[in-house]
């Protein structure tokens, strides 16, 4: 994918959460009351996860580079919800690499999270959702790295959408 569709903000999701939950309540509400709503609700979720939460969505491996989950308490440290953490992550990442389709293959036994942040310094969705991924369950926040497809292209003639590898895209949830 490019540069502009690596991951939907979380302010995004943020609002598709509140139009799938608060149906009535949304539709006689701007769309600025209702992203402030949802922030709130989002902030105010917590971080007492059930043990199978933390058993598949906080474990890292033992091999992890220290640096790596040093950046990520770093980085979040002076953040008081899972949500306020997983979105100055975001903005990080966003702000401090280069996207970029072209790079070379990371070193043979290298951990490829460690490898972008600190020497490649660019990459392209796999790298940044990787490493949003990692640094979110390195902070204590619950994350999976999803695989597909974003988008296609739509062939009026044949009445169907078209995807093929250059819609391959990668992003986490959180």
């Amino acid at each position: 994918g490019g540069q502009q569709t690596y991951s939907l903000s979380i302010q995004v999701l943020a609002l598709m959460t509140a139009l799938t939950v608060l149906p009535a309540l949304v539709l006689s509400m701007t769309a600025f009351t209702r992203i402030v709503i949802v922030l709130a609700i989002l902030r105010q979720a917590g971080s007492d996860y059930p043990d199978w939460v933390i058993a598949n969505y906080l474990a890292l491996p033992e091999y992890l580079p220290q640096r790596v989950r040093d950046i990520a308490l770093d980085l979040t440290a002076t953040e008081a919800t899972p949500y306020d953490r997983a979105f100055v992550i975001e903005e990080y990442l966003r702000e401090t690499y280069t996207y970029t389709l072209d790079v070379d293959m990371p070193p043979s036994g290298r951990d490829v999270v460690d490898y972008f942040l600190f020497d490649l310094q660019q990459g392209y969705c796999d790298y940044y959702a990787s490493a949003m991924t990692v640094l979110a369950r390195a902070a204590g926040i619950p994350a999976r790295l999803v695989t597909g497809y974003a988008g296609g292209t739509w062939q009026p003639e044949a009445g169907r959408i078209r995807v093929t590898q250059a819609d391959a895209h990668s992003w986490v949830e959180i």
